[in-house]
């Protein structure tokens, strides 16, 4: 079933159906976990080739890969394996693929490698033994490409052509430290590793933004100096000598206000002619600025005696851009070696998108999805959207419905489809607060589905906008044994339609209800006598009009009683281009038209009669804008503003005593009492960029 939001099409639809009988309730799925499989890939150094172990333990079922060999599995995240394995001289790769159920527990995993040349633990802060996750759909088996490759070549991954991210770990919230196994292991550094997908966290009380905990900020933001924050510890910038490397700076841009506490500075690993201690930097000063002008020192590191890395802490500061200064020097004649500049904060990522796994809602069957609804919080500062598609091999989808905010949402996707994915949308303005997705209630209809598919297209796809136009619409049905025919069509128009009823062909045995048959604003609206039963391509002509640069005359079909009508899909052809979407060939139509009350004196005497005005006209070329009316009395003073609605172009014209009209007014003012008897001023408002469209006209009220 289609539904746009808060629009006058979901009125209509009501009105389509409201006489149908009761069918059987729809079923309903509640999806309330949030499963995630994240890919992780670590890098050892060894001097040469030696014997020895992994230990690990994830929160999550897992598989283990060393150098593009399986190592292991386990799906028990109480315990912890130990796998001998055969290290490799030089560089060796740890790829792990771990799959958690999205359910309220830990997230991550830890690992231990130990051979003679020694032991290595996992840590989001450890440099020298990097590791990297991606949520790329990456294959899980043995000699897959990106479970061996080199970590100067990581940037080279791809999948089907298109390049696979890997990004730094965090810290995750898997905790090590109560395992036995794990009790020799220095655990000051060392915590359980983690990557968030999509920046969204569903380990928690529900779906929600990430953590910004155990991040370094700055990988990959932009930098004066890009190897200062690309994640390789292999390449620096190298600071002038001596003296001269005196207030010489490097900044990055962390691309948006962050809340940041921590900076780290990684030196460069030395050569055989160099160590620590002549590559690293001997004093420096941290300074952070909201705009990239103004800049406030918060830390500074002199006498330097630890040179592998150092970092400075400060009270938690929103920054945006964050810079550092020499401040010291040392008198040995070397250059500085920086390889990072690491950034870690406080609060949640301020944006996220999670996409769910396909799923088939606990039935194989071919599905009329009806509508989701959403439970969870949203906070003032922060947004939630979903949008969804539909496949029937769960690998071919679609495409995405738009997105909507509406916490009950009308499924556009095509139909009957055994599989469904969603997306979900998080934003926030807040730097610790953000939106929380508990749940998503699915509901959907098996049974009286009126056809096994509906294909649908429309001619011509090209036109002039605000001018009647007339339509040629094709339908293609497919009727099995199963289906319960096809009772009503209905067709999505952005202005009233007028059918041609002698250009209808493909009925078979079928005919129109002609007393049933009718238009309204946004939709028109074919009944049929009896139920169309057979396989058909069923051709019509109707005139409408085009409103904006675009629009999906999206068609519809539904069974004998059926409140919840089957989307069709577009048509395909091999040789023509098919479509339901008929684009404006220029876009020289008002923004407002036919702007007028109905009725033009309004009596609110509770006889039941002309109780409301409605303030109708035709909004066209905007996409989706807010539009209110205001209504004032001669003098100037206003006193009613109607609620405002988010709306589409279309035609809104007004019906007689319409309360859910957009621009329906009871003569009554802000405090709910009626005004006196008179004339009044409307004025209706388009809020569009960078001026609103207005338009003024008289109501009268009597009673």
């Amino acid at each position: 079933m289609a539904r746009f939001r808060l629009s006058g099409f979901w009125l209509a639809l009501i009105a389509v159906f409201l006489a149908a009988s009761v069918h059987a309730q729809p079923s309903r799925t509640v999806i309330n976990t949030w499963p995630s499989t994240t890919h992780y890939l670590g890098f050892a150094q060894f001097s040469g080739k030696d014997d020895g172990q992994i230990r690990i333990s994830a929160a999550g079922a897992y598989t283990l890969y060393l150098n593009g060999d399986l190592v292991g599995a386990d799906d028990d995240p109480t315990t912890v394996e130990t796998y001998q394995v055969s290290f490799r001289n030089r560089e060796n790769v740890i790829a792990v693929v771990s799959e958690h159920d999205g359910s309220n527990s830990p997230y991550g995993l830890f690992v231990v490698i130990e051979s003679p040349q020694g032991t290595i633990a996992s840590s989001a802060e450890d440099r020298l033994a990097p590791w990297f996750w991606s949520d790329a759909a990456l294959p899980n088996e043995a000699g897959a490409d990106w479970t061996e490759p080199r970590l100067s070549r990581l940037d080279d991954l791809e999948l089907d052509d298109v390049p696979v991210v890997f990004t730094p770990v965090q810290t995750g919230t898997f905790d090590p430290t109560g395992f036995a196994d794990f009790a020799d292991i220095d655990m000051t550094r060392a915590k359980s590793i983690a990557g968030y997908g999509g920046g969204i966290d569903g380990s928690l009380d529900g779906l929600q933004l990430r953590s910004l905990v155990g991040t370094n900020i700055a990988f990959s933001s932009l930098s004066d100096q890009p190897r200062l924050v690309d994640g390789d510890v292999s390449s620096a910038v190298s600071f002038r000598r001596g003296a001269t490397s005196l207030l010489q700076r490097v900044q990055t841009d962390l691309g948006r206000l962050i809340t940041i506490d921590r900076v780290r500075v990684v030196t460069q690993p030395p050569s055989k002619s160099s160590s620590y201690e002549n590559n690293s930097l001997r004093g420096y000063s941290i300074l952070v600025s909201k705009d990239g002008v103004g800049f406030t020192e918060v830390a500074a590191r002199n006498q330097i005696e630890t040179f592998r890395e150092t970092e400075v802490t400060f009270a938690p500061i929103a920054a945006r851009h964050v810079r550092l200064v020499v401040t010291e020097f040392s008198a040995r004649d070397a250059s500085p070696q920086v390889a990072e500049l690491e950034v870690f904060g406080v609060g949640l990522d301020q944006q996220g998108t999670f996409r769910s796994l396909a799923l088939d809602l606990g039935t194989s069957q071919p599905k009329n999805f009806d509508s989701a609804q959403w439970f969870g919080e949203l906070g003032k500062a922060s947004e939630l959207e979903l949008r969804f598609r539909s496949g029937n091999d769960g690998v071919s989808w679609s495409t995405w419905s738009p997105w909507a905010a509406d916490s009950v949402i009308a499924l556009q996707v095509p139909e009957p489809a055994q599989w469904l994915q969603f997306e979900a949308r998080m934003e926030t303005r807040d730097l610790f607060a953000g939106p929380r997705l508990d749940s998503i209630v699915v509901n959907f209809n098996t049974d009286d589905l009126p056809v096994a598919s509906a294909a649908s297209s429309i001619t011509p796809l090209q036109v002039n906008i605000g001018v009647d136009t007339d339509f040629t619409y094709t339908l293609d049905v497919e009727v099995d044994g199963s289906s319960a025919g096809v009772e009503r069509i209905v067709v999505l128009t952005p202005y009233p339609a007028a059918l041609n009823t002698s250009s209808v062909t493909g009925l078979g045995a079928s005919a129109i209800d002609l007393a049933n048959t009718y238009s309204t604003n946004d939709s028109l609206v074919i009944s049929l006598t009896p139920p169309l039963a057979a396989s058909t391509q069923v051709t019509f002509d109707f005139s409408s009009r085009l409103l904006s640069g675009s629009h999906a005359f999206t068609a519809l079909v539904a069974s004998p009683g059926s409140t919840n009508p089957l989307l069709a899909v577009t048509r395909e052809d091999a040789i023509d281009t098919l479509s339901t979407i008929v684009e404006a060939l220029q876009l020289s139509f008002p923004v407002l038209s036919e702007v007028a009350p109905n009725p033009r004196v309004v009596t609110p005497n509770d006889d039941g009669a002309n109780e409301w005005a409605t303030i109708g006209f035709v909004l066209g070329r905007v996409t989706q804008v807010p539009v209110h009316v205001e209504i004032y009395d001669l003098a100037g003073r206003l006193v009613r503003r109607l609620p405002e609605r988010m709306l589409r172009a279309g035609s809104y014209l007004g019906g007689q005593d319409d309360p859910t009209h957009p621009g329906a007014w009871n003569g009554r003012n802000d405090a709910g009492d009626l005004v006196p008897p008179g004339t009044y001023v409307f004025r209706l408002v388009v809020d569009i960029d960078p001026d609103a469209e207005t338009s003024v006209g008289l109501v009268g009220v009597a009673y």
